[in-house]
């Protein structure tokens, strides 16, 4: 199931590393943002392979998710905000060694908007080289997202 707009802002307001009064616990934050963050990882890995494995005919692997390696869930020092930024590291199983991305997301829990416009993409690139690829990717594509022979 999915869970409501009750339910999820309390959580999304408990805050990246500790419970409050909400009676969220440590773990269920865990779990919530690692959740939440493979979810958007997916997306952004499905949007990767349609700019690319699709684009380039192929010649460009298709992407998949091996690990995410890290999350890190920030706000605002200010009071009450609902503001927050996310820092996911992930994984994918294809390139030698395996590459990696980072991946920025800003977001802002609000009644106002549905769930799904609360996140917006600030960056996306590649931690791992990716100067191997740039012979073989296709005219007009990048490197960092073209794993090719």
């Amino acid at each position: 199931g999915s869970l409501g707009l009750a339910e999820v802002l309390p959580v999304i307001s408990a805050g990246p590393a500790k419970g409050d009064a909400t009676g969220v616990t440590p773990e269920a934050l865990r779990s919530f943002w690692c959740a939440g963050g493979a979810n958007y990882v997916l997306r952004t890995i499905q949007a990767m392979n349609r700019a690319y494995t699709q684009e380039s005919s192929g010649i460009c692997k298709t992407f998949t998710l091996l690990r995410l390696d890290r999350l890190l869930v920030s706000q605002p020092r200010a009071g009450g905000s609902r503001a927050k930024a996310l820092s996911l590291s992930f994984t994918v199983g294809e390139g030698n060694p395996p590459s990696r991305y980072e991946l920025t997301l800003k977001g802002k829990a609000t009644l106002r908007e549905p769930p799904k416009h609360w996140w917006k993409t600030g960056s996306l690139y590649a931690l791992t080289r990716y100067r191997p690829y740039e012979s073989c990717t296709p005219r007009g594509l990048e490197p960092e997202f073209c794993i090719c022979k």
